[in-house]
């Protein structure tokens, strides 16, 4: 697993995640 990929991932779903809570 890349790990700036792996970042990237965990970067999106966070920005999804935050946006789905609103």
């Amino acid at each position: 697993i890349n790990s700036s990929r792996g970042l990237l991932i965990e970067k999106k779903i966070e920005f999804l995640e935050s946006f789905a809570a609103k």
